[in-house]
């Protein structure tokens, strides 16, 4: 499960033109996301989140359309290394049926290095797979604690569209991914400890390897200070290594978020290539 609202931030600039892009951006957010509790949950959560964002496009460090806040170490016409993240939203246990009774799901957050490559590089689109391997922590904001690896290798599209009579200033995104990750991933999700076992949750013990893949698409509206998004997201998890977890209860689950922003800044100064 990712943050949809962060996927969203990473597509913000795909409507203008690379020399059109200022240096730094600012602004605010209101975003909701309707996501499952946690993978394969068969419930689901509503967040709404209002925060400011920025993006700024400097020579080497880079916040911005092309999925967060990276470093850009290395960068050919076809190929580049940088640095990503991702995350998910906590879960509170008692609104859980599969999982009552059991610890509450705190925040995770993601980051780690991503190999990409340049598949399309158009005005009208641009395509890359993408390899990105992530170190996983969960926090209450009290403590933290390490939750393993992932490997989320996908593909990421954007398609800059023009409605001039209808819906201008608009673009297409997508995202792919299969998600793989170590025991320590599955096991914050998956395993059944023996004091949380009861009439309808056995013990289990979960393992490592293929999570789930998924699909991310929708549209994005910016004009001037104003932006609009939507997207919906599809979830398969056939296949997964840890199906026969009591926790486990969805082979299928969809995810959905939108919202508006407003830019309160932007520089003089253009954006570096």
């Amino acid at each position: 499960m990712k943050i949809l609202v962060i996927c969203l931030l990473t597509l913000f600039s795909f409507t203008l033109s690379a020399d059109d892009r200022p240096l730094f951006e600012a602004g605010l957010l209101l975003g909701v996301a309707v996501v499952p509790d946690y993978p394969a949950s068969d419930e689901e959560q509503t967040q709404v989140i209002p925060f400011p964002f920025a993006r700024y496009r400097g020579k080497i460090l880079r916040a911005d359309d092309q999925e967060g806040v990276r470093a850009r170490v290395l960068e050919k016409s076809y190929i580049g290394f940088d640095f990503s993240g991702g995350g998910s939203f906590p879960a509170n246990s008692d609104e859980n049926e599969a999982r009552q009774g059991m610890n509450d799901l705190d925040w995770t957050f993601q980051l780690g290095p991503r190999v990409y490559f340049e598949l399309i590089n158009k005005p009208k689109m641009n395509l890359r797979f993408v390899v990105p391997l992530r170190f996983v922590l969960s926090t209450d904001f009290g403590s933290a604690e390490q939750r393993g690896w992932l490997l989320d290798p996908g593909f990421f599209l954007t398609a800059p569209l023009a409605f001039p009579k209808t819906i201008p200033h608009t673009s297409l995104f997508m995202t792919t991914s299969s998600t793989f990750a170590t025991q320590r991933f599955h096991d914050y999700f998956f395993t059944v400890a023996p004091q949380f076992v009861n009439s309808t949750r056995s013990e289990f013990k979960a393992e490592a390897g293929y999570l789930g893949s998924s699909v991310f698409t929708g549209a994005l509206w910016q004009h001037k200070k104003r932006l609009v998004f939507l997207g919906v997201g599809f979830n398969s998890f056939h296949g997964s290594a840890n199906t026969d977890s009591p926790l486990f209860r969805s082979r299928f689950t969809t995810s959905l978020a939108f919202g508006f922003g407003w830019k309160f800044y932007e520089s003089e100064q253009k954006a570096y290539r």
